[in-house]
């Protein structure tokens, strides 16, 4: 029979119904406080409570402090604005070193042997080509005519057609010409011509400086003997770079050229005769019968056939065989002349033993080529791909003159590539 409390609350009459009397007498003993104890308990827990949001209150009710920064801000606007020019001044000083001329650039008439770098690059020049045509002015040389620009370095075929209606060469003597430039060092005087009898192809350095040629002409006529040139006649003597018209024909009278040795077994040539009694006058040309060689066919020659022409060594023959590749064939004798350093004067001398022949390497296939297999030494990379993309719009070529519509390819450059155009 269980036990029934009568003076308990509901709760406790609850959980004496349910709980065994030892369980009972253990809470009742565990949950029992004075009130000294009841009053701590509750004054530590207002205590936890404070210790938890006081700081959050106490950070509501306190002032925030205020700082001017006003003068700081300020001092970073400044520093900012003085950063701001400075960049821009480095810009624009870059910008005028830059070898790309302005897009906006308006051409004007000038004269290349009087205007100024900013006047070239106004002009519509880079200034690494404006830099290159007042290098070679400073170095003496004038310019006459629109094919003297065409020598400076950087100076392309469609440039120099662009610039051609805005070339001013005035007519001045080079006395007026060479006032007019300012940079220009004052140029040495011309010698004077002293002749006596020489020979041209045994004469040191000294006997060609008595005769008054300047060092340049002297280096020229060194540079052609070592490659194994020879004067063979008077009149060859002209072919030398930088000797004028007016020297040679001072000089003319006095050349002598020794006979040439013949061989051993060769029988002995007649004595020549002179018109004249005086027989140190005219000196005899003689025929140099070691040297004889074989005319070569221009587009089937090979390395070997060249270093047989005299002047032509391993590195020129080399250089010519390579330059034949890129074109594609020679298409006539004068191109030779375009090979990479090959002087004036050894083309001349070799060119009566070329044989013109059909150029028969690669061609230049208009209607499937890529921008790749349309360039060529004669067609640059710009043309190439202007080319390209007027196929592409236009549709295939059906006739080579049809590359004339194209405005950047000029005249010259068309009758240079017609050898090598197909239409594929």
């Amino acid at each position: 029979m269980f036990f029934l409390p009568k003076r308990n609350t509901t709760f406790t009459s609850i959980c004496n119904f349910f709980t065994p009397p030892s369980m009972r007498n253990f809470l009742k003993e565990f949950s029992y406080h004075t009130k000294s104890e009841r009053n701590g308990f509750i004054v530590l827990i207002l205590c936890l409570i404070s210790a938890i949001f006081l700081p959050s209150i106490y950070a509501h009710f306190k002032a925030k402090p205020t700082t001017n920064f006003t003068a700081f801000q300020h001092a970073i606007l400044l520093l900012e604005e003085s950063n701001s020019v400075e960049k821009k001044e480095k810009y624009d000083a870059s910008e005028s070193l830059n070898n790309t001329p302005s897009k906006t650039s308006v051409p004007i008439p000038f004269d290349p042997n009087t205007a100024d770098k900013a006047t070239l690059i106004q002009a519509g020049l880079s200034s690494k080509v404006a830099h290159n045509i007042i290098k070679y002015r400073e170095a003496g040389a004038q310019y006459r005519s629109a094919q003297d620009l065409s020598k400076v370095y950087g100076m392309t075929a469609q440039k120099l057609a662009a610039l051609k209606p805005y070339l001013n060469f005035p007519v001045s003597n080079k006395k007026a010409l060479a006032s007019s430039a300012p940079t220009r060092p004052p140029q040495p005087r011309k010698k004077t011509i002293t002749p006596f009898p020489f020979n041209p192809n045994t004469a040191d350095n000294e006997t060609f400086a008595k005769l008054g040629l300047s060092e340049k002409v002297i280096q020229t006529i060194n540079n052609f003997r070592n490659k194994k040139g020879t004067f063979r006649t008077p009149d060859s003597f002209s072919k030398i770079y930088g000797l004028s018209k007016e020297d040679f024909q001072l000089l003319k009278p006095f050349i002598r050229l020794e006979e040439e040795k013949v061989k051993k077994n060769a029988a002995p040539s007649k004595a020549p005769t002179y018109a004249s009694e005086d027989k140190k006058a005219f000196a005899p040309v003689m025929v140099n019968k070691k040297y004889q060689p074989k005319k070569i066919d221009i587009n089937k020659a090979n390395i070997e056939d060249w270093k047989q022409l005299r002047g032509i060594g391993d590195w020129y023959a080399k250089k010519i065989v390579e330059y034949r590749g890129k074109l594609g064939g020679f298409a006539n004798i004068e191109q030779i002349a375009e090979t990479y350093s090959l002087p004036d004067s050894t083309f001349q001398s070799i060119k009566p033993f070329l044989i013109p022949s059909a150029p028969s390497g690669k061609k230049i296939k208009l209607n499937t080529g890529s921008v790749e297999d349309i360039k060529h030494p004669y067609i640059s990379w710009s043309l190439a791909k202007v080319i390209v993309a007027y196929r592409e719009q236009h549709g295939p070529f059906g006739d080579v003159n049809n590359l004339k519509k194209i405005k950047l390819l000029n005249a010259e450059t068309f009758q240079k590539i017609l050898p090598y155009l197909v239409l594929e």
